[in-house]
């Protein structure tokens, strides 16, 4: 009779170790048509192109093109960030708020497609009035909106690129 407890409690424990263990699959939330591209940085330089799952990235080497994927996990937070901010209701008509001006500028542009509805917009350095500390969008909640996802994005990839060993990113003065 003991051996037999013995026995139930080691099997019970060996099932819940490996129950412990086993990694559920992640769960698709995005649609099936769900897809992006994003430019950024200086010029546009770079971007992520979900279609075809590639990574331009600007090196001291000059622009690298990286294969890369999302995860579904990565996919699933950029999807819910964009419906959640509702990115299909921006528009790109955003006025230059920087009186004088810089060179290089950053460019941004991001073409999202989800529930058949595709969406363009486009906003650079010269939107923002960077004396107005507080507010460099001067109220502007659709400006606000894109760089907050632009912002999210770029997160999710510098995050992935901090584990690959690839050249110094170029920086512009």
């Amino acid at each position: 009779m003991k051996k037999r407890i013995l026995l139930g409690i080691f099997v019970l424990i060996t099932f819940l170790l490996i129950a412990s263990n086993y990694e559920k699959d992640e769960e698709i939330k995005y649609p099936n048509d769900f897809n992006f591209t994003y430019k950024y940085g200086v010029n546009g330089k770079e971007s992520i192109d979900t279609y075809n799952e590639i990574l331009k990235y600007d090196s001291v080497e000059g622009i690298l093109e990286l294969e890369f994927k999302l995860s579904i996990e990565e996919k699933n937070q950029i999807y819910l960030k964009m419906s959640q901010l509702n990115f299909m209701q921006i528009h790109s008509d955003f006025p230059r708020l920087l009186k004088v001006d810089i060179n290089p500028i950053s460019v941004s542009e991001l073409i999202g497609e989800y529930q058949n509805e595709k969406n363009e917009v486009r906003w650079s350095t010269l939107n923002f009035n960077f004396t107005n500390f507080e507010d460099p969008t001067e109220g502007n909640v659709e400006l606000k909106t894109i760089k907050e996802i632009g912002d999210f994005i770029e997160q999710i990839i510098n995050e992935r690129l901090k584990n690959m060993d690839l050249p110094d990113k170029r920086f512009y003065l």
